[in-house]
């Protein structure tokens, strides 16, 4: 959520700077700038991030069928749409934007996904080492 990612101290800058500097991406990954970039301290010299493509926003043209109790489907009521609307443009507004980086208090506040391949990829940074030590795309299902 957004109320878990923080403002940076100049240390964390930094670090993001220093990482950002240093990456370089899985072959299979988007350009740098497409991704929104999540950090973390994961120990007093390590940070974890998750890089990750921020998700497009719905077609409204595509309308909305639900799944009824017996399998079939049925259109979505104006109230559903109007709810599911809601719901969307606060997951949009929980992302990290394209080419925008945000620092969290805890690794487990970093947005992540599951599968996607390089829709995300995890990042580990060692302090000590000045040096990337893991920049991998996530699993596929």
């Amino acid at each position: 959520t957004p109320a878990s990612a923080i403002l940076p101290p100049s240390r964390e800058q930094a670090v993001m700077d220093a990482i950002e500097r240093s990456i370089v991406l899985p072959q299979k990954a988007w350009p740098f700038a497409a991704y929104g970039r999540n950090y973390a301290w994961s120990e007093a010299t390590h940070v974890v991030a998750t890089y990750i493509l921020p998700s497009l926003p719905s077609d409204p043209r595509e309308g909305c069928d639900l799944l009824t109790d017996d399998f079939k489907t049925r259109p979505c009521t104006p109230e559903e749409n109007a709810e599911m609307d809601r719901q969307e443009t606060q997951f949009l507004t929980a992302e990290t934007p394209a080419g925008r980086r945000r620092w969290f208090a805890k690794p487990i506040d970093l947005p992540s996904m599951s599968d996607g391949g390089c829709m995300q990829i995890s990042v580990a940074y060692d302090i000590a080492s000045r040096s990337v030590t893991r920049a991998v795309c996530n699993g596929h299902a």
